[in-house]
């Protein structure tokens, strides 16, 4: 692995020939939290090599072995959370099964939502086709979604997104079910591609396509599985947000 950059923001050259960028948020003899770039999955899926994903990066990275509290989709960018010893893993396993780790991501979806927040009560189901897709269901997995209208553009809106299950897919199929799909998730919306400015209007977007799940895990907060003290993690936006940035970062948005 080469190392192209230091002080919280690695740049390395994965043994697959793609240079990522790689942002530790927070690491201590516990824990490290990593800003999870799209694109890289978080653990390998089958036969891949455990090189060849953002566990394997970050072991590669720091030098010893880590172990795997959550997941994000591997087009889904954002806050990941991983554990550095078993006493850190379990407390924070426990966490999540007790539903105290909250999560709350940002997404861009289709047509403009005539609500400011709303909640999403609807099942899930493991699908029996081939592809194994979850769908919804009336009977089910109990998958629970919060969104708040951020902003309405012309023809998408920008939401804020906080599940309160860790259902597979959820947010991807409680977004569509409401009618607002992610602008682009080629499994449950639109295929195209597209620039970001036909959403923002503006022009400085035009070089920036949508050509991955609009979807960031911008914040995760939990209790320390060391001290039990609160930590509140923000994990800075992705490139490919465009000026959508320039909106988030008004002082207030988020009741700051």
């Amino acid at each position: 692995m080469k190392i192209i950059a230091l002080r919280g923001c690695f740049a390395v050259e994965c043994s697959y020939g793609r240079a990522i960028m790689l942002q530790i948020l927070h690491e201590d003899d516990s824990i490290v939290v990593v800003n999870k770039p799209s694109g890289l999955p978080t653990i390998p899926a089958n036969n891949m090599p455990r090189r060849e994903s953002l566990a394997g990066e970050i072991e590669e990275l720091i030098g010893k072995k880590i172990f795997v509290v959550h997941r994000l989709d591997r087009e889904t960018s954002g806050a990941v959370i991983f554990a550095k010893t078993p006493e850190a893993h379990k407390d924070l396993n426990m966490q999540f099964e007790q539903r105290k780790v909250m999560k709350y991501y940002l997404a861009l979806v289709e047509g403009q939502c005539d609500f400011g927040e709303k909640e999403i009560n609807i099942p899930l189901s493991k699908s029996k086709s081939k592809s194994r897709k979850p769908a919804l269901a009336s009977k089910g997995l109990e998958a629970v979604t919060r969104v708040k209208t951020l902003r309405n553009f012309e023809s998408h809106a920008l939401l804020e997104v906080m599940p309160l299950t860790g259902r597979r897919h959820q947010i991807r199929l409680h977004l569509k079910a409401i009618g607002h799909p992610l602008a682009f998730d080629r499994l449950y919306g639109r295929k195209e591609h597209f620039p970001l400015s036909l959403v923002t209007r503006n022009p400085k977007d035009q070089a920036v396509a949508v050509c991955r799940l609009p979807l960031h895990a911008y914040r995760i907060s939990f209790a320390h599985p060391g001290t039990q003290q609160k930590l509140d993690v923000t994990a800075p936006l992705p490139e490919d947000f465009g000026s959508i940035s320039d909106f988030l970062f008004q002082p207030g948005l988020f009741g700051a």
